[in-house]
């Protein structure tokens, strides 16, 4: 299964040059990977401030994200920077950021 992230207030919080990785995260991924499951980490990293300018967006944050990523010793599959800046996302397959703990009950419920 292909499991989409959002980085910011779900994998880990705070300002972008302070965020720390919420605890338990690490964890989750690696067993996630083990299990076959391809990672993919989506963010909105500064859209707004770039006017949703992707190469901006690349240039200016794409580096500390992904040496955030390595000292957190996050693994994942793919990183993709421009998720659409948006105060609601509505999707058909979300899951709430505040139930990541039982990721496992809604692969399991979605899996049969």
């Amino acid at each position: 299964m292909r499991i989409c992230f959002d980085l910011d207030g779900t994998l880990c919080t705070g300002n972008y040059d302070e965020a720390q990785p919420l605890p338990g995260i690490k964890e989750l991924l690696i067993r996630l990977k083990d299990e076959g499951h391809v990672i993919i980490i989506h963010t909105a990293r500064g859209m707004n401030t770039n006017r949703a300018n992707i190469g901006k967006v690349t240039a200016t944050l794409a580096k500390l994200t992904l040496e955030q990523l390595d000292k957190w010793e996050f693994v994942y599959d793919e990183v993709i920077f421009g998720k659409p800046a948006a105060d609601l996302y509505v999707d058909d397959k979300a899951m709430n950021a505040a139930l990541i703990y039982q990721v496992d009950d809604v692969l399991r419920s979605r899996n049969g």
